[in-house]
């Protein structure tokens, strides 16, 4: 008699959870396969990091969106002339454009300013093109008076990124000198495309003629004004090639200081070659002074009074990091303050950023 066994029971099968079962068939890859989701996660969160990093960060983003400006000069014109001669058939010949979505202008003494702005989906390379050719057409039922029309296209790129304002006891030439140089370091960062002074005044050298003494000396402006030119010369004048020697021979006629101008002989008393040379100081006042006034600017903080600022705006290059770009300059006027170029008793403020 033999006997049979029966086969052992399989082990029990693991049990889900509710929350397994009643989860979609994408979570429950998720539940099955925990590896395989903590992989992915990390790899999310990697990528995550090394793009937030690695890519260029705009409070502005670049938008190609058409937009232009169109000015147009008459001098001597009033508004209303304006306004009815030049704005109104440049208008007229802009609005039969397709995708125009907004035309403003306005007219003043003198000249003539139209803003137009095209649809978001139109082509700016395209939008332009049509444009200037539209005002190319308007151009000639303008009066022959003014001058031509031009167009100008606005981009984001073109608002500065940073506005930086100096202001101190130093003068309006220590300022403008000071602004010049930073004008200079700020244009030599990586990012930077331009930067703009304003409210500055260069340096120039004043010549006041004395009308008696020109007189008295039978000398006319012309002649005081060829001595100069002629004087304040530099340029190649040969070079010298032999055996034992190879150089280039430069002509180094212009001034180096007020000094030089002034003892400069304009010409020989009389008119004789054998007479006492008439020196330019002798017959006018030579100064060092700054250009006439054309733009001011004045910055107070903190509830002081106005004074007299110099403003540089910067503008970055398209496609620069605008944080970047910020951040170098921030540190580029810093290291500048504390170096020896820095006018004494000169601060600066940050006014846009």
């Amino acid at each position: 008699m033999s006997e049979s066994t029966a086969p052992a029971p399989d082990a029990q099968a693991p049990q889900e959870s509710e929350e397994v079962r009643g989860a979609s068939r994408f979570q429950r890859f998720f539940f099955l396969k925990t590896t395989f989701g903590i992989l992915l996660t990390l790899l999310l969160t990697v990528g995550g990091v090394m793009a937030y990093t690695q890519l260029v960060k705009e409070a502005l983003p670049d938008l190609e969106i058409p937009q232009a400006t169109i000015t147009t000069q008459w001098p001597g014109a009033d508004p209303e002339t304006i306004e009815e001669q030049i704005t109104t058939e440049i208008e007229d010949e802009i609005t039969t454009l397709s995708g125009v979505k907004a035309v403003n202008s306005s007219s003043f003494d003198s000249y003539s300013i139209i803003m137009v702005e095209f649809e978001a989906s139109a082509s700016a390379s395209d939008a332009m093109q049509r444009l200037r050719a539209a005002v190319s057409t308007a151009e000639a039922q303008l009066p022959t008076e003014a001058d031509s029309p031009e167009v100008e296209q606005i981009s984001v790129d073109d608002r500065p990124i940073i506005t930086i304002t100096m202001y101190g006891g130093a003068g309006t030439a220590a300022l403008s000198r000071l602004g010049e140089e930073v004008q200079e370091r700020l244009e030599s960062i990586p990012g930077v495309n331009e930067a703009e002074l304003g409210g500055n005044r260069e340096e120039i050298i004043q010549i006041l003629l004395q009308p008696e003494r020109l007189l008295a000396l039978g000398l006319s402006p012309t002649e005081v004004q060829d001595a100069i030119r002629t004087a304040n010369l530099e340029q190649p004048f040969g070079e010298i090639d032999s055996e034992e020697i190879g150089a280039v021979v430069r002509l180094e006629g212009q001034f180096r200081d007020v000094d030089d101008l002034r003892s400069l002989p304009v010409r020989r008393a009389g008119g004789d070659r054998a007479g006492p040379p008439v020196r330019l100081d002798e017959v006018a006042v030579v100064q060092r002074t700054l250009e006439a006034e054309d733009s001011t600017t004045a910055y107070a903080d903190a509830g002081e009074p106005y004074r007299s600022s110099i403003e540089v705006s910067v503008r970055k290059t398209p496609g620069a990091d605008t944080i970047e770009t910020i951040d170098a300059i921030r540190e580029e006027l810093q290291a500048m303050r504390e170096g020896p170029v820095w006018e004494e008793g000169v601060r600066y403020d940050i006014v846009q950023n």
